[in-house]
């Protein structure tokens, strides 16, 4: 329960902290925006690198080889789908960012209470899902805050004036 409570949020901190990320969001957006920008500009210059090698091919004065058509072509889709690759990456670090602080947040807040109002396996679940490490010491219980909590645990312990 003493560590249930020491991770236990206070609304300010929350507030802080959802202040703090929210400015987070803004700069990311920009940069997520630039990147994504980029990528799209990317990948349309090699489509547009592909139709003119479609253009080429289909004049059919000899301009180009079919091996070399081939072999552009190829190397002009792999080109896109690393492109498309990075596009998905971008919105899937994104997301599972936001998913995971919130989940922390609401967690640390509501930990304790919860933990309280439950039954046995479900204190089981949640001990396992904030504890690592559990060892028995006689009737002593030792074990380590799992990342981020034992974070948040730090976080709770440090004075306003310790930013980190």
């Amino acid at each position: 329960i003493k560590v249930l409570e020491d991770i236990q949020l206070p609304d300010e901190k929350i507030n802080d902290i959802t202040q703090k990320l929210k400015k987070i969001n803004e700069n990311k957006n920009d940069f997520h925006t630039r990147q994504l920008s980029n990528l799209n500009k990317e990948y349309n210059l090699y489509q547009n690198r592909i139709n003119s090698l479609f253009n080429m091919r289909l004049d059919d004065d000899g301009s180009i080889t079919k091996e070399i058509f081939n072999e552009k072509l190829k190397e002009f889709k792999e080109k896109q789908a690393e492109i498309t690759e990075k596009i998905q990456s971008y919105t899937n670090a994104d997301e599972k960012f936001y998913l995971s602080a919130n989940m922390l947040l609401t967690i640390a807040k509501q930990a304790k209470k919860v933990f309280i109002g439950s039954e046995v396996d479900t204190k089981r679940q949640i001990l396992n899902f904030l504890l690592q490490n559990l060892t028995l010491d006689g009737k002593k219980l030792n074990f380590e805050l799992k990342t981020p909590f034992d974070r948040v645990l730090e976080a709770n312990k440090c004075s306003d004036m310790c930013p980190h």
